[in-house]
């Protein structure tokens, strides 16, 4: 975890340039679209997953906001396809 109000630099000198190395900020977005997008996408949700599918080594956890939404069996796809959404 990175603090961006306390660096070894000082309070004012790491907040500009660690958090514009270390961090992408973003305005607020509604959840609700994300999680559709995500679904979308092939992410499964969690109340239909079998509890022991979740020991899966191949299974990612997919967070929106810091809340676990769902689970995905192909990560690099799933990075792919929402590059490429963003992108277009």
């Amino acid at each position: 975890m990175v603090c961006p109000a306390e660096t070894p630099e000082g309070q004012a000198c790491g907040l500009v340039k660690n958090l514009s190395l270390m961090a992408l900020v973003s305005v607020g977005s509604p959840i609700s679209i994300l999680t559709r997008v995500l679904e979308d996408q092939g992410v499964e949700d969690l109340s239909t997953l079998d509890p022991h599918i979740l020991q899966n080594k191949d299974l990612v956890k997919v967070f929106v906001n810091g809340n676990w939404i769902g689970c995905h069996r192909n990560a690099s796809m799933l990075i792919q396809e929402i590059k490429d959404m963003r992108r277009s």
